[in-house]
């Protein structure tokens, strides 16, 4: 596994666990196959969606410092698009 699979890996674990899900990274791969819409389950608002982001900023950062900045918002934006909750008001 590379470093960025692993940053995920552990991005959607913490994901899950910010909904009250705590799950293993098995136990999210079965939720995610037994319900292929499975990232509109829960909801968050946007002040936990921005906190979930500057996380995951943080994250990447720390774990491959030589990557640019707007590459880190690039990743972060792709991120919560594929995988974020859906964000209510």
């Amino acid at each position: 596994m590379n470093k960025f699979d692993k940053v995920c890996q552990e991005a959607l674990i913490e994901m899950f666990h910010r909904v009250g899900l705590e799950m293993t990274w098995d136990e999210i791969l079965e939720y995610a196959e037994a319900d292929e819409d499975w990232y509109q389950s829960k909801e968050w608002t946007k002040a936990e969606d921005s906190a979930f982001s500057k996380y995951l900023r943080k994250k990447i950062k720390k774990s491959m410092p030589g990557i640019l900045k707007k590459n880190i918002d690039s990743e972060v934006a792709m991120f919560m698009l594929m995988w974020g909750w859906k964000t209510v008001k």
